[in-house]
């Protein structure tokens, strides 16, 4: 019931009621050294697949 409780409460929220107070802005250096993902990993990036996961039995509970 926990797990249900949690996902509706969080349905409820907006962006508004998220505290990012604990995370540290990134610097200008930090911003600057960032880099896409697909300049690293050009062959994971081409290579996507469709997945399913079943998850209904979990959030019934």
């Amino acid at each position: 019931m926990a797990i249900k409780s949690d996902l509706n409460r969080i349905d409820r929220m907006s962006d508004d009621d998220i505290d990012y107070s604990d995370i540290p802005p990134l610097t200008d250096e930090q911003l600057s050294a960032m880099r896409p993902l697909c300049d690293f990993l050009p062959e994971i990036v081409h290579q996507k697949k469709k997945i399913s996961i079943e998850i209904h039995s979990i959030m019934e509970n």
